[in-house]
């Protein structure tokens, strides 16, 4: 849909300006690396049952068995490409199991737990820390 656009085309944007060394943004990040970009596409609504993100990396990612991947946004997906126990599915497929997650819209607390998440990087606060701000900004303002 169109917010999978979004944030696909929010995604290409970052790699460009992390991959231009010339034009004064994010010129000191990752100095020594190209990023490239393969697009795997899967429905979101399906992670929890058919593992659809886990079975886009083993099919459309397969070929790049990327170092680190940029989505999916959603808990449930990032769960079921980010657990130590589907690392291990990952492996089994002939793909690394120490690719780095970095999700830009999961939330959930739970995801936080790095004895069972160890590569996963959020961009996003978890809903503890955001209501743990909007209790304390009601504490002082009323």
């Amino acid at each position: 849909g169109a917010a999978g656009r979004e944030e696909c085309d929010a995604g290409r944007a970052a790699f460009e300006a992390i991959n231009n060394k010339n034009d004064g943004i994010f010129d000191d990040v990752l100095t020594s690396t190209k990023l490239e970009v393969t697009v795997a596409s899967f429905d979101g609504n399906n992670c929890g049952l058919g593992a659809s993100a886990r079975e886009a990396w083993r099919t459309d990612l397969a070929a790049a068995n990327p170092v680190a991947v940029v989505g999916p946004g959603g808990t449930t997906c990032v769960k079921s490409v980010a657990s130590n126990s589907n690392r291990q599915t990952l492996a089994s497929y002939g793909l690394r199991d120490d690719a780095v997650v970095i999700s830009e819209s999961s939330t959930a607390t739970v995801a936080s737990d790095r004895s069972i998440y160890p590569n996963l990087a959020r961009l996003v606060s978890t809903e503890d820390t955001v209501s743990q701000g909007v209790l304390a900004a009601f504490q002082k303002y009323g």
